[in-house]
């Protein structure tokens, strides 16, 4: 569509009030009419280039579709095989494009997997490291208690074999103290005149 027909398609009756234009981008752009300008069509195709737009809609008043029409921006007219090689052509860069992107996410996906293998070999090792020292504490501390169980039986018994050894000790010297107290009464009253017990006999002496 060369800029003279745009403007006498645009011109068309009903005229709109309105253009929507289209870009190769995706992009949606509405272009106000001035009706009370004389050159309102001229303004309006030169917004519609700066657009690069590849589709245009006349739109009436109240925003509905008068007509609409592909377009092609001035600079790509001349090209060969017309809007279906250009559409073809964007046909495949959108696919390319989506290629691209499906590459990419599938990539990120992977890192992602990958990153969440890693975690969890991670977390089982340290959960194995932490048992195996705990067993290893218990098994420390065991030990340790039992030595000490042990040491203090040892103390226990070594303890009562020396207060029986004192409590003998003690009888065998309470016995020798009454032997002497004994003779050395009877000598008393051998001196005073008196008989000592058992006749004057020495009292026999206790063994050990």
């Amino acid at each position: 569509m060369s800029n003279t027909s745009l403007i006498q398609w645009l011109r068309k009756t009903p005229q709109p009030n309105t253009v929507r234009v289209h870009t190769e981008e995706g992009d949606v752009n509405v272009i106000e009419i001035n009706a009370k300008s004389s050159t309102r069509w001229r303004s309006t195709e030169e917004a519609v280039e700066a657009c690069r737009a590849v589709q245009i809609e006349c739109l009436s008043k109240d925003g509905k579709i008068l007509r609409a029409r592909r377009w092609k921006p001035p600079e790509l007219e001349g090209d060969g095989g017309g809007d279906t090689a250009e559409n073809e052509k964007n046909e495949r860069r959108r696919e390319q494009l989506s290629m691209r992107m499906a590459v990419q996410q599938a990539a990120m996906i992977d890192r992602y997997g990958e990153r969440m293998c890693q975690a969890f070999e991670q977390g089982a090792a340290a959960a194995g490291v932490s048992q195996e020292s705990l067993v290893s504490l218990v098994s420390t501390l065991t030990d340790h208690l039992s030595l000490a169980i042990t040491n203090l039986h040892n103390v226990s018994v070594n303890l009562a074999n020396i207060v029986q050894a004192t409590a003998s000790e003690t009888d065998t010297k309470s016995s020798n103290d009454s032997a002497i107290a004994q003779m050395l009464g009877g000598v008393a009253l051998r001196a005073m005149g008196g008989t000592p017990p058992n006749g004057g006999a020495s009292p026999a002496r206790k063994e050990p």
